[in-house]
């Protein structure tokens, strides 16, 4: 039986995850391809299945193809009607933000008597099911999408690497990357100190507090494979693996990691931190 949420299905469902029909076809879910513009996303959804009972059913207008987006970040909703093939989704970017879910499903149109189908598993035998107008009966795959407000959180990694001030009885520099962007906590003296004259020396500030964040954090994935898991979804890890990408062409894994080296490979996503700072060093005392 197929579990939605927290909900059990007493009948057959065709779905990715479960053997409750055989051998058959089926698709329902996204090329992952998406289409950025300046206004609009766009991308293409695929909706086709070759069980015979169920596709006289969506020829005949009695059971549909549905797409649920939802953006947890705006709240913003919305059902569309899939037509049986290739789908062009547009979604108007003023609407979505960060992650985007889609969650997709074939459900019925009206009340259905006998729904049997030769392809359920033999567990189901010659069992037939009568099931109401809005049953599901086919659930496609889970997915997220990622459409970002600012295309240039993408082009610097320091941008997701925030410092802040720590609690006053603390006196060492600490790292959290458990939210969507990492942090960098100073004790106050330093962070004051940082608010004032970092600004006149980032070459200098990011080999001293950027660079070595980012290796913590590398240094963490690499002993861990589950944080990979736990963390994909974040901010920080989107851009550094799409930094990742565009420097060795690889996705950032804890395998990676290990082979090419958190020291090298934060140095290379950051442009050579410590050389800009010697060279700015260089500069104010010659």
């Amino acid at each position: 039986m197929v579990k939605n949420q927290n909900k059990l299905f007493a009948y057959p469902v065709l779905s990715y995850d479960t053997d409750d029909y055989v051998g058959v076809n089926f698709t329902l879910e996204s090329t992952k391809i998406l289409e950025k513009r300046k206004r609009i996303s766009k991308l293409k959804y695929l909706f086709a299945v070759d069980d015979l009972y169920i596709r006289l059913l969506i020829d005949n207008k009695q059971a549909k193809g549905v797409l649920k987006i939802y953006c947890p970040t705006t709240k913003y909703r919305e059902m569309i009607d899939l037509e049986y093939g290739e789908n062009e989704i547009i979604l108007n970017n003023e609407n979505v933000n960060n992650r985007v879910e889609l969650e997709s499903y074939i459900i019925l149109m009206e009340d259905i008597n006998n729904f049997y189908s030769l392809n359920f598993n033999n567990d189901y035998s010659n069992d037939s099911f009568n099931l109401e107008k809005g049953s599901i009966i086919a659930m496609g795959k889970y997915e997220n999408l990622f459409i970002e407000k600012d295309i240039y959180e993408f082009t610097k990694v320091s941008s997701i690497i925030k410092v802040r001030k720590a609690s006053e009885n603390q006196k060492e520099l600490s790292i959290d990357y458990s939210d969507q962007n990492i942090y960098v906590y100073l004790p106050e003296n330093d962070f004051i100190t940082y608010s004032q004259y970092a600004k006149h020396c980032l070459d200098v500030v990011n080999s001293m507090v950027i660079f070595p964040a980012l290796v913590y954090v590398l240094e963490a994935l690499a002993k861990d494979e589950e944080l990979l898991s736990q963390y994909e979804y974040n901010r920080w890890f989107r851009v550094i693996n799409k930094k990742v990408k565009e420097i060795y062409n690889m996705d950032l894994t804890s395998t990676f990691i290990i082979n090419a080296d958190s020291i090298i490979i934060a140095q290379k996503i950051l442009e050579f931190p410590l050389t800009a700072g010697f060279e700015w060093i260089k500069m104010k005392i010659d």
